[in-house]
């Protein structure tokens, strides 16, 4: 995701942590759930991609 056009500028990744501490002061963490899926990229290449979701509680 990290090559694709739309992400050289103004753009953000993030890992759990990061998105945890961005709302941390408004937010409690209930849940983080780690996903992963196989998908075919745009070269006909098998790649798993992992993902997370996560619910917040406001405080």
């Amino acid at each position: 995701m990290e090559k694709l056009p739309f992400t050289q500028e103004n753009f953000n990744l993030y890992d759990v942590s990061q998105v945890h501490s961005l709302f941390s002061h408004s937010f409690k963490l209930i849940n983080s759930h780690e996903q992963r899926e196989n998908v075919v990229s745009k070269n006909g290449d098998n790649v798993e991609r992992v993902f997370y979701t996560l619910t917040f509680q406001s405080i």
